[in-house]
């Protein structure tokens, strides 16, 4: 995730992550490194190879309000349709 962007919009802890596409849901850790960089472990890849995810393969996260837990809209784009 952009600096930027979690700065404004994500929490400031490492917290689990629900990502949703296509009604299917994943869970994930967000971790931080460096003490800003936000990066998804502990269920990624379970996420990448459940959608085969190929390398140019452009995830969208769309973040859900009003939720108890941290959830996340994953919309994908295909390198095939850049």
């Amino acid at each position: 995730f952009g600096a930027k962007y979690a700065a404004v919009y994500l929490p400031k802890e490492e917290r689990t992550i629900l990502l949703q596409r296509k009604g299917k849901e994943w869970q994930t850790q967000m971790h931080i490194r460096n003490g800003r960089r936000l990066v998804l472990e502990g269920g990624w890849r379970k996420f990448v190879s459940d959608n085969r995810l190929r390398v140019g393969d452009i995830c969208l996260f769309e973040l859900k309000r009003n939720r108890r837990k941290l959830t996340m809209i994953v919309h994908i784009i295909s390198r095939d349709q850049c």
